[in-house]
């Protein structure tokens, strides 16, 4: 009976180590599939960001370039107004130098 008793008892004991060590275990696969998902979670959440940034730049870009436009066509219209105006001052000395010859060829 004693030997059955300390048989019982070694293997009460081998069951409990055996019942921490799968807790243990359970605890390092739980760690491990939570680190997992954090580090999944942020490389998605990290290359959400990239694109976001990545498409942010593109629309300051685009920004940008249309301010670029914006200002080309204003000044390319200051520059036809320049000539317009140029041209309405030429043709203005024109006749005035075809006055003057008018006059002096009288």
């Amino acid at each position: 009976a004693h030997a059955e008793k300390s048989r019982l008892r070694d293997q009460l004991r081998f069951t409990e180590q055996n019942s921490e060590r799968v807790v243990k275990l359970e605890e390092q696969v739980s760690d491990l599939k939570y680190q997992l998902e954090q580090e999944t979670g942020m490389n998605a959440n990290q290359n959400q960001q990239e694109k976001d940034d990545h498409l942010a730049s593109l629309q300051q870009q685009i920004s940008e370039a249309n301010s670029k436009i914006i200002e080309f066509q204003l000044a390319s219209q200051s520059g036809e107004q320049d000539l317009q105006q140029a041209q309405k001052e030429a043709e203005h000395w024109r006749m005035e130098c075809d006055k003057l010859k008018e006059l002096q060829s009288v």
